[in-house]
């Protein structure tokens, strides 16, 4: 009954807009598959958050700290690559969603600090986790994989599997990671892929309820 009621309340998050990485390397945010500066909040694409950029290629990562926003350039030449954005503190309010520091404390029906993390694998070899926050991977080399064929996915949170994280694939919910942080999921098409995750962690002594994790994995399918 838990996972169930897990499963609906992030539903909303993961239908939400969403994060990925293009061939040339550039974040985007929108819907797949549609024109993302159609899409796009009108003050998204000046918006910047404090972030972490790594960059694995044969093996080495490279990791670059400071602000980044929606459009700008991950990494180029990497095997894999990864960004991981610090959105801010947000509240849920009868009337919207707002920054938890404009909320009126006797208002707020739900609070959290959003964190997100975009992947991309340009090489399927390439397939383990970075080891940094919380990410979607593979358990198994995925070369090879086409349209039908079932992804071996893994959810880490800096390396180590996480059981519960809820999963959806091109934004519907498919189900949960199992003890082992381990799901499957069949491909539907071929060409960019992306599967999302999603992690609650429950806080005390702090300005928000909980830290809500997204973690976004992008590949290209033959």
């Amino acid at each position: 009954m838990y996972r169930l009621f897990l499963l609906l309340a992030t539903a909303a998050t993961l239908t939400a807009h969403e994060y990925w990485i293009d061939a040339s390397g550039s974040l985007q945010r929108g819907h797949l598959g549609a024109d993302a500066s159609e899409h796009m909040h009108k003050d998204e694409a000046v918006k910047q958050y404090p972030s972490e950029r790594y960059c694995r290629q044969s093996g080495a990562v490279d990791e670059v700290k400071g602000v980044f926003g929606v459009s700008e350039r991950v990494g180029t030449a990497c095997d894999t690559m990864m960004v991981i954005l610090h959105l801010g503190d947000y509240a849920k309010t009868p009337y919207g969603i707002v920054a938890a520091s404009e909320a009126n404390p006797a208002m707020v029906l739900k609070s959290w600090e959003s964190i997100e993390s975009v992947k991309r694998l340009n090489q399927l070899s390439d397939f383990a986790p970075l080891g940094k926050g919380f990410e979607l991977s593979f358990s198994r080399d995925p070369s090879g994989l086409e349209a039908g064929d079932k992804m071996r996915l893994l959810a880490t949170y800096d390396g180590a599997p996480k059981a519960g994280a809820v999963v959806a694939y091109e934004g519907r919910v498919v189900g949960t990671t199992d003890d082992a942080g381990r799901i499957n999921v069949r491909i539907r098409h071929a060409g960019l892929q992306l599967v999302r995750a999603t992690l609650r962690q429950p806080l005390t002594n702090a300005p928000v309820a909980e830290r809500l994790y997204n973690a976004t994995l992008n590949l290209e399918v033959k």
